[in-house]
Formats: structure tokens, sequence, C-alpha cells
């Protein structure tokens, strides 16, 4: 939340809840689709795959940026 100004975190974190959320919603439709048509294991591995995309995203997307706190210049 440190990137995002201020005025600006609240609808960060309502559009990053909301994201999640959606998944929750929608995985249990997904998952028993694929366990039906596909394999058991299917599931697990399409949803270990999704984490690992959703905890990277955020990071590759926001590593360049830098807080504010840290670009400021300390007094000395």
């Amino acid at each position: 939340m440190a990137v995002v100004r201020p005025e600006e975190r609240t609808a960060a974190l309502g559009i990053t809840g909301l994201v999640g959320l959606l998944g929750w919603a929608v995985a249990p439709l997904l998952a028993g689709a694929a366990m039906d048509r596909v394999s058991l294991a299917t599931s697990l591995v399409a949803g270990a795959a999704l984490n690992i995309g959703y905890d990277l995203a955020p990071y590759v997307s926001l590593r360049a940026l830098r807080p504010p706190e840290e670009t400021e210049a300390t007094p000395s």
C-alpha cells in the first residue's frame, strides 16, 4: 500500500479484495468441471499455478516502484 497514494488506497484495497473474492466464487465451479472431465489432480495443479501467478504479478509489476518513504532524502 505504500506505493499507492493515500487518497487512492481505499480503492486499491477494494479492487484487490474484489479480485480475490471473484476467484473464491468461481473456483468451485471450475474445479468441479476440471475434476469431472480431466483428472482429479487438475484442480490442484491449476490452483497452485494460479496462486503463484497471483503472488508474482504484483511483484513483477511493482518491483521498480519505491515508496515515498524510501525515495525521500533523510536529514543527517
